[in-house]
C-alpha cells in the first residue's frame, strides 16, 4: 500500500516538473503502523478486545449492512 501511494505521488510530480523521484519504503515502519491497534491491547498484558467482526471501531464500515 505504501509503495503504491508513493509511486503514484512520484508519477504525479513527474508530470508537473519532469524530474524523477527516489522512493524509500520501510517495511518495518509500515508493519508498525498496521499493528498499532493490536499492540495497544497487548501492551503491558492488557486484555484483548472482544471479537466484533465488521463492527470493530478501527474498521469501516462501523456497522454491517443488512443483506438483501
Amino acid at each position: 500500500m505504501y509503495a503504491h501511494t508513493n509511486i503514484l505521488a512520484a508519477l504525479l510530480q513527474r508530470n508537473l516538473d519532469g524530474k524523477g523521484r527516489r522512493i524509500d519504503i520501510s517495511m518495518l515502519e509500515a508493519l508498525g503502523e498496521w499493528m498499532s491497534y493490536p499492540i495497544y491491547y497487548a501492551y503491558q498484558g492488557a486484555a484483548p478486545p472482544p471479537r466484533s467482526g465488521a463492527s470493530a471501531r478501527h474498521h469501516l464500515p462501523l456497522r454491517a449492512l443488512p443483506g438483501g
